[in-house]
């Protein structure tokens, strides 16, 4: 674990994976939310979660975003566009609203694509007009994460090349799961 010195709060990660990729690493982790001690999710111990289960819900200041740590971020509104929040803190996260879609950018060509329901679906990195990046996908019913892919859209080709990377399989009983990794 470690603390972060600008919160104060304690971070727990566990690295799961290490999956080179084309261009961006896939890194499956656990990480411990203290804010969430008493809550299970997708069918983790109290608390846990994946890195990849980051995510955006709207409240009374802007939006709030929970990164791959555990870290939440406060998102307040632009003062000249309504679509456009910056991130309290000062880290130059930027995230847009695109209709029920959302974006976060780091300014650097880095981006996280979230769904309608806030869940982060895709992690993208432009490189010469060329998107690199990860795709997650979920089970719909339990909004839980079924597999990770990377994620490859060349400016030549009109649709994106998906290779799985990464298989998570939930048990029936709903006491654990299993992860699965292939293509490296």
């Amino acid at each position: 674990y470690s603390v972060n010195v600008r919160t104060g709060k304690v971070e727990c990660l566990k690295s799961l994976l290490n999956i080179p990729t084309t261009v961006l690493p896939i890194n499956l982790g656990l990480y411990f939310d203290p804010l969430k001690a008493n809550e299970v999710s997708h069918y983790m111990p109290k608390g846990w979660r994946f890195n990849y289960n980051q995510k955006i819900t709207a409240n009374n200041e802007g939006y709030e975003y929970i990164d791959g740590v555990g870290g939440h971020h406060q998102f307040k509104a632009s003062y000249n566009n309504s679509n456009v929040y910056f991130d309290i803190a000062g880290t130059g996260l930027v995230l847009t609203k695109l209709g029920s879609t959302y974006t976060i950018e780091d300014g650097y060509d880095n981006k996280l694509a979230f769904n309608s329901l806030g869940n982060l679906y895709r992690v993208i990195n432009n490189l010469n007009g060329n998107e690199y990046g990860i795709q997650i996908d979920y089970i719909p019913t339990t909004n839980c994460i079924s597999s990770i892919k990377e994620y490859i859209k060349l400016l030549t080709d009109s649709q994106a090349t998906l290779t799985e990377k990464v298989t998570i399989t939930y048990n029936s009983s709903a006491t654990g799961f299993t992860i699965t990794s292939s293509g490296f």
